[in-house]
């Protein structure tokens, strides 16, 4: 048998709780209402504990999960599975994203087990410096906004100029690694960066997209600006609902609607993804502000769908059943009255306060008779609950079964037993300042839901400073050295000047402008500004890790591995039974490495050759230093290698000579010859440069044909008997002209 584990925290305060229900009562005692309730649940957990003894076993649905220990489906069994990882390992989630609807939702993924990497402008999300903002600075980050740090507690955080092309590089870099997008931000501005549905999800086909906005993308208002108090409450019919004695609609305290909205796409992304499971196609979805206000206001919206009438809350004594209110007690502290069944309970609630002649007087004989009185009887409650404590009246509502429950501050919800023993709150890990500002733990609410058989939902790492994981998120890109220095250049904030930026060095006073600065574009200045043109250098930077370099998903990490990087083999095996020559052993240890970290796209190995040929410089013919042109360095097999080499890293190749004009038709283009077609164009380099010279061509011709004569009789005698080179003063010097 193994060893059972060991209880965690919050399972051995369920097991106390349990113990201490299930006590026997004294026999010689009268039992409680709330031990006979108490009784009746034990009695009804038994027979469902009999009850699948009793049914025929069936043969479970095809698909089901199968507990082997018992041969019935999983989720029926006895003891669960306990599952080494949560449920969203392995999904990785770019998070865009300001305030508090999107970083919540990505702070639930986080915690659900998602790898969650917020992206920040330089100066950071706005919320960072909520309360420092205000001038009330601290060394402890937490304080400078505690909200912030919970919402975004277990991410990690990079830092990028989306107005910079180095900046939106990276974040496509990003995008191509990521399983779920979630943004924030005015659906406007993603338009303008090229991050809209259309392009995204055929660019990256398996990515799941979630907009998440104020209003909703259509309407007369979908463009003005919102929060959750103008979104989810105020537009949305709730506030209107909930109104004091005045008609003045209750304030709303921050965070609530965007809390819910972010719960809301996290249900939307969590089945996106599980319809990714069966059809591998990503999809967008979106959420706003107003309509999970709308979808949270739905009790009103249905009676008034129902009824035409408009239901109001608000007032302590016009909700219709006095048991379904609050109270004040002696002692200032507040609870609710739950008893919404207002029939049932009625009589426990008459028995708690000691008013045992309420259940013959006229007035408060039915639910009917009290709703029409109920004015009179939340007063007459006010003055009974106003001579005892709140902890004197719960022990007479525990005694007679009334259901209720107290109204509590922040402080008592922290040190409540209940909330405590339900896992409400978690410890958050310390980040570097803060234990440098001398805080000895975090400790933050809970996300709602816990998977029994999982690890806790509890955060894995601190919420990140600033840009904390910037360099190890580039590293992890891929991307060339040149291009995270320049990302990691436009990153840090420009200290804002106090004077107006100088149009030109020689300008007097250098910031008085001689004519008005034209602002925004003209329709032709916008149209020419979005073409969408990347030059061929452009192109090269943007490249993407491809598929046969990228970790096998299930696999274990072979790293460390002789011979291999990242999982990828860079030599091939050598037999260490088998001797080797030196040149042999030369040729397989510097077999050139597929590691895509160390790819570049203008300098090129190629297999069968150790030198690594320039791109475009050794795939195009060249003129030497005489004016004469040759044919490129690099073969037509090498150059096919390369360009697979181009393909391989999700490159176009932009050096094919049509790459910008498109392809000729066949009938269109000039016959070059076989693959020669540099020797058209050398040779009419050649007969240019010799019409230059034509004179002295001509001249060199007579000279060669002089010469290439034979000598006379007399210069034959002269030269076979004084010799060579006596006879060179006078005999002409014979050359044999060229073929």
């Amino acid at each position: 048998m193994p060893e059972a584990k060991p209880l965690t925290p919050h399972h051995a305060v369920r097991s106390v709780c349990a113990a201490c229900v299930a006590k026997v009562p004294d026999p010689n005692k009268p039992l409680t209402a709330a031990q006979r309730g108490a009784l009746e649940r034990q009695q009804a957990a038994d027979e469902l504990r009999t009850l699948p003894q009793q049914l025929p076993k069936f043969p479970p649905k095809e698909g089901a999960v199968i507990c082997r220990a018992h041969n019935r489906p999983a989720a029926s069994a006895g003891l669960m599975a306990v599952h080494d990882h949560l449920p969203l390992s392995g999904i990785r989630v770019l998070e865009l994203s300001i305030a508090i609807a999107a970083p919540s939702a990505g702070q639930v993924l986080g915690d659900y087990g998602a790898d969650v990497i917020k992206v920040e402008p330089p100066g950071g999300d706005t919320q960072r410096h909520m309360v420092s903002g205000l001038g009330k600075s601290s060394a402890d980050p937490y304080q400078h906004s505690a909200h912030f740090y919970s919402v975004n507690r277990g991410k990690r955080s990079i830092v990028l100029n989306l107005k910079a092309k180095a900046g939106l590089l990276a974040l496509h870099a990003l995008l191509e690694k990521s399983d779920v997008f979630i943004s924030n931000y005015r659906y406007e501005s993603l338009q303008r960066l090229g991050l809209e549905e259309g392009r995204l999800l055929q660019r990256y086909p398996r990515l799941i997209f979630c907009p998440m906005t104020g209003w909703g993308f259509h309407g007369p208002d979908a463009k003005q600006p919102v929060y959750d108090v103008s979104g989810f409450w105020a537009r949305s019919g709730a506030a209107a609902s909930h109104t004091d004695a005045n008609g003045h609609p209750a304030v709303l305290a921050p965070g609530f609607g965007d809390m819910a909205t972010g719960l809301a796409a996290v249900g939307g992304i969590c089945a996106a993804l599980f319809a990714r499971e069966k059809t591998g196609k990503g999809m967008a979805l979106s959420t706003s502000l107003l309509r999970t206000g709308v979808h949270c206001n739905s009790w009103a919206l249905s009676s008034y769908f129902a009824f035409g009438r408009v239901i109001q809350w608000g007032r302590r004594d016009g909700t219709g059943n006095p048991l379904a209110t609050v109270y004040r007690c002696k002692d200032g502290k507040a609870f609710w009255l739950t008893g919404f069944e207002a029939d049932r309970h009625w009589p426990a609630t008459v028995r708690a306060v000691g008013q045992s002649d309420w259940l013959k007087d006229a007035r408060f004989a039915t639910a009917r008779s009290r709703r029409e009185n109920q004015r009179q009887l939340v007063a007459e409650l006010d003055a009974v609950f106003a001579t005892k404590t709140r902890d004197e009246w719960a022990a007479l509502f525990q005694s007679e079964g009334v259901w209720w429950a107290p109204v509590l501050t922040a402080a008592e919800v922290a040190a409540d037993p209940q909330a405590l023993a339900a896992g409400s709150f978690v410890e958050s890990p310390l980040s570097l300042k803060a234990k440098e500002a001398g805080r000895t733990k975090v400790t933050m609410a809970a996300s709602p839901v816990d998977f029994m058989n999982a690890p806790k939902t509890e955060p894995r790492r601190a919420t990140p400073e600033l840009g904390e994981q910037t360099e190890e998120i580039l590293m992890e890109l891929g991307l060339s050295e040149g291009l995270r220095k320049e990302i990691l250049a436009d990153a840090r904030p420009k200290p804002r000047s106090r004077f107006p930026e100088q149009l030109y060095p020689g300008h007097p006073h250098n910031f008085t402008p001689l004519r008005p600065i034209r602002t925004g574009f003209s329709a032709l200045d916008r149209a020419v500004r979005e073409v969408a043109w990347e030059s061929r250098f452009d192109l090269m930077e943007r490249r993407i890790m491809p598929r046969y370099a990228a970790e096998c998903v299930g696999t274990p990490r072979r790293e460390n591995q002789d011979g291999l990087v990242r999982g990828i083999r860079v030599r091939p095996v050598q037999n260490p039974f088998v001797r080797l020559k030196p040149a042999m052993k030369y040729r397989l240890n510097t077999w050139q490495s597929r590691n895509w970290k160390q790819w570049s796209p203008n300098f090129c190995n190629v297999r069968g050759s150790r030198r690594r040929y320039r791109v475009p410089q050794d795939i195009a013919p060249y003129k030497d230093e005489l004016g004469e042109w040759h044919p490129p360095r690099v073969s037509g097999r090498y150059k096919a290698d390369i360009e697979k080499q181009y393909y391989l890293n999700s490159l176009p190749w932009v050096w094919a000579n049509d790459y910008y004009l498109g392809k000729l038709h066949y009938m269109d283009r000039e016959p070059h010859g076989l693959k020669r077609w540099y020797r058209k164009e050398y040779r009419q380099a050649q007969v240019t440069e010799a019409l230059k010279r034509a004179d002295e061509m001509i001249e060199d011709y007579r000279r060669e044909r002089r010469q290439g004569k034979r000598l006379s009789w007399v210069e034959s005698i002269v030269k076979e008997f004084a010799g060579d080179q006596m006879a060179a003063p006078y005999v002409r010097a014979q050359k044999k002209p060229k073929m």
